[in-house]
């Protein structure tokens, strides 16, 4: 889908907005997904993505912890017995550690999968899910524990016992997936779950621009209780920055049958609801610099714009990041970006294809006389 919004911009100025995500995968930028974010934004300048952070933070699908030689550690998953969806919890760990891994059934049954095993789940004839326990997952080079619940599995307190057999590193994180339908979502105990680290599984690139969710309706303009908190996996800052994202009123998607005198704006909350707002920015810098921005230059200007967080002076936040949206502040900076090096010194090594996408977009952007109130 990326490839096909990269073809059809050809050279011309793209600034992709994506707000999806689930909850497993590394979460350390290795992942096919943010690769190939990486390699579209850095492919030439122009290129921009902005995805929303995710709203895991209170939903008790993250654990992580550390693990000794010859020392256990046991989690919990919960899961409901009016869950009728399947579940997949995912565990993540050092290529260079070796677990034993066991899951106990809450009816008392143990499976065990060696390191490079992959084991059914079978009881009674009845095969309700499988175990893996990767070795070397060829992109991040970690081992992999991925186990699958159908839904005919049962329901209640399962265990997963990781043991340290040979530990250099002993680091560990597990993400319990995102059902379809959240109703009865499988989670961990409270005194297990960790509200960071619960970034959306494909916001996690380099190069990416992830956006969290703040309340701008509350004087201390504090972040949602939902939106997902950094950092990454390996250690990086995410999200970058927050947005609104709390009770906010926007076009209403058309419904199958039409209006039929229905609302045509909706209210909702969510982080994909803040970072249209990060979109919309950075199309207008581009806008202003009247040339294409590298995405260095987007980040730079964009991220180091930001309203700093209260009390963090230079510092950043696992749920606010570096700082508030500023918009004005970043449009701005984008323009003396463009006074600086214009579109023809832009292109003074004599790449013609850029010299003709430049003049191309540039008369194509232009500025609502009546925007909305």
């Amino acid at each position: 889908g990326l490839d096909f919004v990269r073809q059809q911009a050809d050279r011309k100025p793209l600034v992709a907005h994506f707000s999806a995500g689930m909850t497993g995968g590394p979460h350390n930028g290795t992942a096919l997904f943010a690769q190939a974010v990486d390699a579209m934004v850095l492919e030439r300048p122009g290129i921009a993505l902005v995805q929303s952070v995710g709203n895991y933070a209170s939903s008790r699908m993250h654990t992580h912890g550390r693990i000794g030689p010859d020392q256990t550690k046991v989690l919990h998953w919960l899961i409901s017995a009016r869950d009728r969806t399947p579940n997949e919890l995912e565990i993540w760990y050092s290529g260079i550690d070796h677990f034993d891994l066991a899951l106990i059934t809450p009816n008392g049954v143990r499976f065990e999968a060696a390191l490079g095993q992959t084991v059914r789940l079978v009881q009674d004839g009845v095969h309700w899910g499988t175990m893996y326990h990767r070795q070397g997952e060829p992109n991040s080079g970690m081992n992999h524990i991925d186990i699958f619940l159908r839904t005919a599995s049962p329901s209640g307190r399962y265990r997963i016992e990781l043991r340290g057999r040979d530990i250099v590193d002993g680091r560990f994180h597990a993400w319990i997936e995102r059902d379809s339908r959240g109703r009865h979502q499988s989670h961990f105990p409270r005194r297990q779950a960790t509200s960071l680290y619960t970034t959306n599984t494909i916001c996690n690139s380099y190069r990416g621009i992830a956006v969290g969710a703040f309340d701008a309706t509350s004087a201390d303009q504090a972040a949602t209780r939902f939106s997902s908190r950094g950092p990454t996996a390996d250690g990086r800052q995410k999200p970058e920055l927050v947005a609104p994202g709390y009770r906010i009123r926007a076009a209403r998607s058309l419904p199958e049958d039409g209006w039929n005198g229905g609302p045509r704006f909706t209210v909702k909350s969510g982080t994909s609801m803040a970072a249209p707002h990060v979109s919309g920015t950075v199309a207008l810098m581009m806008q202003a610099a009247g040339r294409p921005l590298s995405i260095e230059e987007i980040r730079r200007n964009l991220i180091g714009t930001a309203d700093p967080v209260p009390g963090r002076r230079g510092g950043s936040s696992t749920r606010l990041g570096y700082g508030y949206l500023n918009t004005i502040a970043a449009v701005e900076a984008a323009r003396r970006l463009g006074q600086e090096v214009s579109a023809g010194e832009y292109i003074n090594a004599g790449d013609e294809a850029t010299a003709e996408s430049v003049t191309e977009w540039m008369p194509r952007w232009f500025v609502d006389p009546q925007p909305f109130e």
